[in-house]
């Protein structure tokens, strides 16, 4: 058994790579991190206050 680790910036490219794994009928998990500092409601709030 193999183990892979990507890192996959673009949600599309997520869709197409998890159809290909399981066309391939390969087990696999997905873990998304949030590496945004800030929520989106706390972005809007800045974007208010400008």
């Amino acid at each position: 058994m193999a183990t892979i680790t990507v890192n996959i910036p673009n949600d599309k490219d997520l869709v197409v790579l998890l159809e290909i794994l399981q066309r391939f009928g390969l087990a696999y998990s997905v873990n998304e991190v949030n590496e945004a500092l800030f929520t989106k409601e706390e972005i809007l709030g800045f974007i208010k206050t400008k």
